[in-house]
């Protein structure tokens, strides 16, 4: 974002810096339009959290050597396979954009362009549950 803002003119900056102060969204994103590919994703930027883990952060490829679009279980089993064992199967968490449960089957790039952060990242919170007596015991 830093490089991105770097590259805008200087008049936008304060367009920028000002949506924020004031709580105006639609100037933010009549500027960030700017910053945002129109049509397509070289890589889209995934911050994965999880409580008490580092976040993982890794540039995700948007589609599949073959052309099809990435899924939500595509990069979360790329990510984090012991949660996610298979891009299509259970899942051993809770997963969060935005405060939604978006099935799996999403394509990423369509997450990325609806539900990135102002810093254009992409967040995705996986809660998993506390472990019970009985997985101590495994």
């Amino acid at each position: 974002m830093r490089l991105a803002l770097a590259c805008l003119a200087a008049l936008s900056h304060s367009p920028i810096a000002c949506s924020w102060a004031t709580d105006k969204p639609e100037l933010y994103w009549q500027v960030n339009g700017k910053l945002r590919p129109k049509v397509s994703f070289r890589y889209v930027p995934v911050r994965v959290c999880r409580p008490f883990k580092p976040f993982i952060q890794e540039p995700v490829l948007p589609k599949h050597p073959d052309g099809t679009d990435r899924s939500l279980g595509d990069v979360l089993h790329q990510l984090i396979p012991e949660v996610v064992v298979s891009p299509t199967g259970p899942v051993r968490a809770q997963v969060l954009v935005q405060g939604i449960t978006p099935p799996l089957e999403t394509p990423i790039s369509w997450l990325a362009y609806n539900c990135s952060h102002p810093d254009n990242f992409l967040y995705i919170c996986v809660l998993q549950p506390p472990p019970t007596a009985a997985d101590r015991l495994v």
